[in-house]
């Protein structure tokens, strides 16, 4: 399955389960790790599954105390996706 086929699946199954939000593959990545920290997981361990050189780049997921997962802006970064696969609707 090639790229734009996996964003164009994922949309339509969002858009087939009610959801607005635009997300795409990164979403789902975005979501784990911040689940992940919310949770109490540990930052080095974050970063060493999604990959990252800086464990700073990885803190960038971690929610601020009081924010809801579901309203953080890092979640719906593919509302930016810059990809040449990338088509909005």
């Amino acid at each position: 399955m090639s790229q734009p086929e996996v964003y164009l699946m994922i949309r339509r199954r969002a858009a087939a389960a009610g959801i607005k939000t635009l997300i795409g593959c990164h979403t789902f990545r975005a979501t784990g790790i911040t689940a992940y920290l919310k949770n109490g997981g540990k930052l080095e361990v974050a970063q060493q599954t999604a990959a990252h050189e800086s464990a700073r780049t990885t803190g960038l997921y971690k929610p601020a105390p009081g924010r809801d997962l579901a309203r953080r802006g890092g979640a719906n970064r593919d509302l930016n996706d810059q990809s040449p696969h990338y088509r909005a609707g």
